[in-house]
């Protein structure tokens, strides 16, 4: 019945049809429906991510974790001369 349907309004109508049935339920029916089944799961897959970009977002968003290892950087506490 959905894939019968253009559009939410035409989808609701033959809800009705049936049954009474709430906006709301017609509405998380709709949803549901379109989240779920390949047909509509196909058409929404986004497109692929650049690796990069991701990681460049990411250095951005967390400067201080985007450092790269220092090799040199000695706890003192640990290492501490008595």
């Amino acid at each position: 019945m959905h894939e019968e349907s253009p559009d939410y309004g035409t989808f609701k109508a033959n809800i009705q049809e049936i049954g009474e049935f709430s906006d709301s339920f017609v509405g998380n029916l709709d949803r549901l429906i379109r989240t779920m089944h390949p047909k509509y799961k196909q058409a929404a897959e986004p497109a692929p991510v650049d690796k990069s970009a991701v990681k460049d977002e990411k250095a951005h968003r967390f400067p201080g974790l985007a450092l790269p290892n220092n090799s040199s950087w000695v706890c003192l506490q640990c290492h501490a001369v008595s």
